[in-house]
């Protein structure tokens, strides 16, 4: 055991190759393993995940790359409503990648953006597509706050989470000031998180 209890498996936080990249069904299949370590310190999420990407090609012959995740302590007992649509911002690459991941796994439709100011695109040219939307606090561009805000000012009538790495007074009083349905600090357990998407669409449903 290393000090502070943690045992010799644990890496620094990072994306950890588990494999050479090989041909597979006609495409580029590159495994991605992230490390428990990662996911408990310096990332979005808790808990051994596993990320496989494969290069295919659609019916036009264009590339598309298909992101499959495994998570061994989720549980696949409850999916998504059929439909149920989520906008996602998150400046960071990887954080970006498990989430789209993990939401497309559990069911959801996904559409993913590296800040705010691309999210804000997003949902003005697809007006009424998205239940839930999610942001990161701290991006380039419009950061979190600020695209709640044009979100309210635009009468968002869906779900808003915040994701953020530091919740300090000032953050959680500007988010309660707009209305956020619920501020997440990371890292971010799995089940948390799909627990409350559920709740959320729910609570839609019903309303």
């Amino acid at each position: 055991m290393k000090a502070g209890g943690k045992s010799n498996d644990f890496r620094p936080p990072s994306f950890v190759p588990c494999g050479k990249f090989s041909s597979a069904s006609g495409g580029i299949q590159p495994r991605l393993k992230i490390s428990r370590e990662s996911l408990a310190t310096g990332s979005m999420f808790q808990g051994p995940i596993w990320l496989q990407e494969q290069l295919t090609r659609d019916s036009e012959g264009r590339a598309a790359m298909q992101r499959r995740i495994h998570n061994p302590m989720a549980s696949t007992s409850r999916r998504a409503p059929a439909g149920r649509r989520i906008l996602f911002a998150e400046d960071h690459p990887q954080a970006r990648g498990v989430m789209e991941a993990y939401l497309t796994d559990a069911g959801y439709v996904v559409h993913a953006a590296p800040d705010g100011t691309d999210a804000l695109e997003l949902f003005r040219r697809n007006l009424g597509e998205y239940d839930v939307i999610i942001t990161d606090h701290e991006m380039p561009g419009h950061d979190g706050v600020e695209l709640v805000q044009k979100l309210r000012e635009a009468c968002f009538p869906g779900k808003i989470i915040v994701v953020t790495g530091e919740l300090t007074p000032e953050i959680e009083q500007a988010y309660t000031s707009l209305g956020v349905d619920r501020i997440l600090t990371k890292p971010i357990k799995y089940g948390t998180l799909i627990r409350l998407i559920q709740e959320l669409c729910e609570a839609l449903q019903s309303s």
